[in-house]
């Protein structure tokens, strides 16, 4: 196995257990009335209106945006094929969780 094949799988793992803890800490926060601690000040960060979206469906958003491209690449390839002839630094990490 290559250096990068195993870098790319600590990555994953790292990724994995940091969507474990913003995910568990953000339903926390926004599933309490009055979160005590560290739960309360991610909560203040969005503010307490309930006309703010929850931030932890943000959250899940933000977590589920990968597959959403996957999507759209499925659907459409030419904008794939387009993507990867393109050489630049955050096109390449946005389609890297792709191969």
């Amino acid at each position: 196995m290559s250096l990068y094949v195993k870098l790319r799988y600590i990555l994953k793992v790292i990724s994995a257990v940091a969507w474990v803890f913003v995910l568990s800490v953000t339903y926390y926060a926004c599933s309490w009335d009055n979160p005590p601690g560290f739960a309360q000040t991610i909560r203040s960060w969005i503010g307490n209106e309930a006309s703010f979206p929850s931030l932890f469906i943000l959250a899940i958003v933000i977590y589920l945006s990968p597959n959403m491209l996957v999507a759209v690449f499925f659907l459409f390839p030419s904008i794939y094929q387009f993507l990867e002839r393109l050489n630049y630094r955050i096109v390449m990490l946005m389609i890297w969780g792709h191969r």
